[in-house]
């Protein structure tokens, strides 16, 4: 080979490689795309159902302070009460100690009255008992005995009335302060239970601050999630642009002779590729009208490169399997898979059943039950029809 020609064929080549090199990248981003909408799915529904969760755990939080402030009102309201009832036993017992002061002091200046009142009476006579009862003066005598002994009844009985009123003074004052030491236990005590409740309603009011912190995280997240899958959809439908320019640009020749399809399930076309639903303006492939269980098969030879999905979005459960030379397949709105990624398959295997998942609704009654099928070229769709026989 000349050197010419050697030069030519490198060109050729290295032509060759830059023109696949952007085709295999743009497979994988959709491929990628594809997966995180399927990601972004889920994880907008459990940012969801955790939003909620931390929502009715703040409810129940700040139920809960709500009536510890409330116990803590009472208690507040309890210890008012207890010092209020501390200061009127405190001047009680000042009252009684003053009042059994005064007749302790009238007690004691009353038997200095009497005994001075009997020490001028022996003064004055100057003489005992016995000269009295002699006396010429028997009158005299008897009033003065008389007398004496009134003032010693008296006597006696002022030491009485004052030791049983000093008594009945001593038993209130020791029962006074034995209150007062009830009533000082029972604020210490309420004292604790206020600083116990401060201290639950502070961790109360972190406990709200964090589940709402934790919500407005959750929320945040959500729009985070809303805002990725819209960007997602946005990039896929630059795909269905991109199908809906090859559909008119190209004629209905296949890309390659190599690959020979098959009909992956029988049944009534419902809907056309590039025909509008509810979710793309411009239909990416060919949905297959079947009843839930009925099998599906591998449309051609090939290896699976994905299997899953997510039951409530977009394609549901599906499979895609790649035929070589740029050409994939893949099958939604399944209600069962039964291959697996890697998995090689032939044209005919059964791969899964066709279900209702995901968008999968009825436009004609029923249950939405059907396939979804799609034949991509470098991961942009095409029209089935130009492969199926």
């Amino acid at each position: 080979m000349s050197p010419y020609i050697r030069i030519v064929v490198l060109i050729l080549c290295i032509a060759s490689f830059v023109a696949l090199r952007p085709q295999r990248v743009s497979a994988l981003t959709v491929q990628d795309l594809l997966k995180q909408r399927d990601t972004l799915s889920r994880e907008i529904e459990r940012n969801k159902q955790e939003a909620e969760k931390k929502k009715q755990e703040a409810a129940k939080i700040s139920t809960d302070i709500k009536k510890i402030d409330g116990d803590i009102s009472t208690t507040e309201k309890r210890i008012m009460d207890t010092e209020s009832s501390l200061d009127q036993t405190q001047k009680d017992i000042t009252l009684k100690t003053l009042d059994i002061t005064l007749k302790e002091n009238e007690l004691a200046k009353e038997l200095a009255n009497q005994r001075e009142a009997l020490r001028v009476i022996y003064e004055t006579t100057g003489e005992n008992w016995a000269y009295l009862l002699v006396s010429n003066d028997i009158t005299e005598a008897i009033n003065r005995v008389s007398y004496l002994e009134a003032l010693e009844v008296r006597i006696e009985s002022t030491i009485d009335l004052v030791t049983h009123l000093r008594d009945d003074l001593v038993t209130q004052k020791n029962n006074l302060v034995t209150q007062q030491k009830s009533l000082e236990s029972l604020k210490k005590q309420t004292e604790a239970y206020r600083q116990s409740l401060d201290y639950q309603k502070s961790k109360k009011n972190e406990l709200l601050s964090n589940a709402k912190n934790a919500q407005a995280s959750y929320q945040q997240k959500l729009e985070e999630a809303k805002k990725a899958y819209q960007d997602v959809n946005s990039e896929l439908y630059k795909l269905q642009e991109a199908a809906r320019k090859r559909a008119t640009t190209r004629g209905g020749s296949k890309r390659t002779n190599n690959i020979v399809f098959g009909w992956p399930l029988s049944g009534e076309f419902t809907t056309h590729f590039g025909e509008p639903t509810p979710f793309q303006s411009f239909h990416t492939g060919l949905d297959i009208d079947g009843v839930i269980g009925d099998p599906i098969v591998a449309a051609a030879d090939g290896k699976v490169n994905f299997t899953g999905g997510n039951s409530r979005y977009g394609y549901g459960l599906y499979v895609t399997i790649d035929h070589g030379d740029g050409i994939a397949s893949l099958y939604g709105h399944m209600s069962g898979i039964e291959v697996s990624s890697g998995d090689q398959v032939k044209q005919g295997d059964r791969i899964g059943f066709v279900g209702n998942t995901g968008f999968a609704i009825s436009l004609n009654g029923g249950d939405g039950s059907h396939l979804h099928f799609e034949i991509r070229e470098d991961n942009i769709p095409v029209d089935p029809a130009i492969y199926l026989p």
